[in-house]
């Protein structure tokens, strides 16, 4: 049997084209699986930036339209940092977490 979760709304964010950006930040105070809707402009400009080790960084350049990023916040002694770059189009996002 599949497990049964309860999602609850972690974030909805508009970041506009301009200067649209969240900061490196890890939620680390409420840890847990996070899944994001986004919603593009345009494909291949906005970007999700985390790092698993706090030294390297990864990005996800996202497409045009829809689409999903599925990530687990760490806690305090196992942080994931993660930040938002909208590259120069429209981005939206609605985040949920789990909770269960």
């Amino acid at each position: 049997a599949l497990p049964i979760y309860t999602w609850k709304r972690s974030g909805g964010f508009w970041y506009p084209a301009k200067n649209g950006f969240m900061d490196w930040h890890s939620n680390c105070e409420v840890p847990g699986p996070r899944i994001y809707f986004v919603w593009c402009a345009e494909g291949g400009k906005s970007r999700f930036l985390y790092s698993d080790d706090g030294k390297s960084v990864n990005w996800i350049t996202e497409p045009a339209g829809w689409s999903m990023n599925i990530f687990n916040i760490g806690n305090k002694s196992n942080q994931y940092w993660h930040a938002v770059d909208s590259g120069g189009t429209d981005r939206i996002s609605f985040g949920f977490k789990t909770y269960g």
